[in-house]
């Protein structure tokens, strides 16, 4: 777990927003675990190939942002996240900044 990864509460917050993807054969990666490759590149700010080996591959990492980014989903969580935030529900403002930076 790194520091730029969402708690599974946090992750269950948003998960209902977040779009259905159509599945053709077995997983291999999760959406919790896309979602956390993903905010592991914008938060440290790396290049998509050097994510770490404990996400997924950088590639299905970036094709599940490209697929949130075009569908506007940051948009909704972002506003979900200023919701809660606004509510004083302890969501980290890193990870509001984040989803905030990607719109």
């Amino acid at each position: 777990m790194y520091s730029s990864s969402l708690s599974t509460a946090k992750y269950n917050l948003i998960r209902r927003y977040l779009p259905v993807i159509k599945i053709t054969k077995p997983r291999k990666y999760n959406e919790y675990q896309l979602l956390n490759g993903i905010l592991y590149v914008l938060n440290y700010v790396i290049k998509w190939r050097e994510v770490p080996t404990d996400f997924p591959q950088w590639i299905i990492c970036y094709l599940y942002f490209r697929k949130l980014s075009i569908g506007r989903y940051f948009d909704v969580v972002n506003k979900l996240l200023a919701n809660k935030a606004s509510a004083h529900i302890s969501i980290p403002l890193k990870h509001i900044l984040i989803i905030r930076w990607i719109v």
